[in-house]
């Protein structure tokens, strides 16, 4: 029995070790240049023009706080043995904070994304008018500070302590065994389980009303209803959300398991996959947005041939033909001008002639 304890816990070991150096090290590069990427595209000026625009910038920023604060630190502790935020118990707490707040607000972010296109898709008109991007700030602002507090509220009892058979010392969180327990069951409730009932609801909604619009009888309007349903916006939540359920929320569920069953080997070996796979969800935002929006890969080939945005090539375009549309009215309106000057002088010749007779 107990060689068999031995084996499960070098097998672990090495799990870890595997996952972390040659699994997340490839993964976290490729995540932090992809969304610096994904940044850059974002802003130019057609994607700026999608209604989800700021909620996809917002989640890729957050990503990246997500891979420098929690991925790279842990990298660094397999790695070396070094703890970042060990020196002093400001970057304990700060640290701490930062990285739990950024992974919570990740799902969230999805959440308020799938609620913005439930909305749209449900009430379209209404959406149009009254859904803009001051409101949009308001939800993510009003978000983020629900889960600074919630956050917050740990960093009491997030101190220093020794490291056993070393100098060195630990960020952990002390305090009442009590308070640890539901401190980590509501963090896990609003990290996974929550947001996943809320998105299986919104997106029921959603794919609900689609349906309904391709049922249309009108060829037109089902054309129409085609269209709109099947834009980049639509699509790359579609894709988010999947990724939350394969990678983030079997995380969470092993987080769960693990914290009321901390002496199972398996679980534990399953943990440390699902905390590397978990990092998947803020490493792909850049082929998650390539693969579903057409807009980004447009985007992407004229900043890769140094051309500037689509959006801003049509408005020139449009300039210039509105300013030829108007030289060419005024043209045009001094010819019919002249033309009726004209008619006025041969009539008034002819009125003229006829009075003398």
């Amino acid at each position: 029995m107990a060689n068999d304890t031995d084996a499960l816990l070098d097998f672990y070991r090495k799990t870890r070790n595997f996952m972390w150096v040659y699994v997340a090290i490839p993964l976290i590069c490729f995540g932090i240049i992809g969304n610096i990427l994904s940044i850059i595209i974002l802003l130019r000026p057609r994607m700026r023009a999608m209604q989800v625009f700021v909620y996809l910038i917002t989640l890729v920023s957050n990503d990246l706080v997500v891979l420098f604060s929690d991925a790279i630190p842990k990298v660094v502790f397999i790695m070396t043995g070094i703890i970042h935020n060990s020196e002093h118990i400001f970057l304990c707490k700060f640290f701490s904070y930062l990285s739990q707040t950024s992974v919570l607000y990740a799902s969230w972010l999805t959440v308020l994304i799938t609620s913005e296109r439930m909305v749209c898709v449900s009430f379209p008109i209404w959406s149009s008018i009254n859904l803009k991007i001051k409101l949009k700030i308001i939800a993510m602002v009003t978000t983020f500070l629900f889960i600074s507090c919630l956050t917050a509220s740990n960093l009491y009892y997030r101190t220093l302590i020794p490291r056993p058979f070393s100098n060195a010392k630990i960020c952990v969180t002390t305090g009442p065994e009590d308070y640890a327990v539901f401190y980590e069951l509501i963090y896990g409730v609003f990290f996974s389980f929550l947001p996943a009932v809320l998105l299986v609801i919104f997106s029921s909604v959603i794919i609900s009303k689609l349906r309904n619009r391709f049922l249309v009888k009108d060829s037109q309007q089902k054309k129409a209803n085609q269209s709109q349903a099947s834009n980049d916006a639509i699509r790359i939540l579609f894709l988010i959300n999947l990724v939350y359920f394969l990678i983030v929320l079997p995380y969470g569920i092993m987080v769960f398991v693990v914290r009321f069953n901390p002496g199972n080997r398996v679980m534990m070996i399953a943990l440390s996959v699902t905390d590397v796979l978990y990092y998947i969800s803020n490493s792909i935002n850049f082929v998650l947005y390539s693969a579903s929006g057409p807009t980004f890969r447009k985007e992407l080939r004229s900043f890769c041939r140094g051309e500037e945005s689509l959006t801003t090539e049509r408005t020139q375009s449009n300039r210039f033909s509105s300013v030829n549309e108007t030289t060419f009215s005024k043209r045009k309106r001094k010819d019919s001008i002249s033309i009726v000057s004209l008619t006025s002088v041969r009539e008034f010749d002819q009125i003229s002639v006829r009075r003398n007779t």
